[in-house]
């Protein structure tokens, strides 16, 4: 069946569209909450004609809906219900309870039809339930279901321990994941450096040159070390000779 939507809804569309849904959640549920409107062409000029008013509409739903996530967002309810030992509720908890919860603890007035609740909740434990005041606008509410106040507290400080030493071990990852990164970068750069280096004739050219000469140094100094060294040696074999000499020539004029 094609209708034209008179606001927006949730996986269909923007006010003024014209979509395709089954017979009977137009009529059970689109058309007696004026939300949506047969389209034959007479409504097919109407929806044209109204246009601007439409979406004015949607505007005005759209902002009361942002006041009211302000309230919600990150607020919690706690519902006590009675449950056995395995924490398995002697009942449950339906849209209808949150939604008065909210008002009694929160004292915002939700429409149980808003409160986006998959399935019943049958046990204890906190959940996050998903209110939908506008399509454009997510908001969502903790429930806390326990069987005493103390206990719910006790579950709330659980949840907020695990939330803190999850955060703190996201927190190591991130920082062992930018160490991690920067080591590549770093050995990526001295890679790049390395290849640039013996690629580059010039500077290939340089290191030879550079190593060349070093190599002449080392030979120019050993040799000039040894020639320091013979000429020591051969003054040192004069020095000798001449002592020789001198002890000598005592002898031959004593003999004389």
């Amino acid at each position: 069946m094609q209708v034209i939507l008179l606001e927006r809804i949730d996986n269909l569309g923007a006010p003024g569209s014209e979509v395709s849904v089954k017979r009977g959640y137009a009529r059970n549920w689109l058309f007696p909450q004026k939300k949506a409107i047969l389209a034959t062409e007479q409504n097919r000029k109407r929806a044209v004609q109204e246009q601007a008013q439409i979406s004015a509409r949607d505007e005005a739903k759209r902002s009361e809906a942002e006041s009211v996530q302000q309230k919600l967002d990150g607020k919690e309810i706690i519902l006590v219900r009675s449950a056995g030992e395995s924490g398995q509720l002697y009942g449950s908890v339906r849209t209808r309870d949150i939604a008065e919860a909210i008002e009694q603890q929160l004292g915002i007035i939700v429409s149980k039809k808003l409160v986006a609740l998959e399935e019943p909740v049958r046990s204890t434990g906190i959940v996050s339930v998903p209110v939908r005041l506008h399509p454009q606008v997510p908001v969502a509410v903790s429930v806390n279901v326990a069987p005493s106040e103390d206990e719910a507290k006790r579950q709330a400080l659980k949840r907020d321990q695990a939330l803190q030493r999850q955060e703190q071990a996201d927190d190591r990852q991130q920082k062992a994941a930018k160490k991690v990164t920067k080591k590549a970068t770093e050995e990526e750069t001295e890679t790049e450096t390395e290849e640039e280096t013996s690629s580059d004739p010039t500077t290939t050219q340089d290191a030879s040159d550079t190593e060349g000469k070093a190599k002449k140094d080392k030979a120019d100094a050993k040799n000039e070390t040894t020639a320091k060294d013979e000429k020591d040696e051969k003054s040192g074999e004069a020095s000798q000779e001449k002592s020789d000499e001198d002890s000598v020539k005592p002898s031959l004029k004593k003999k004389a």
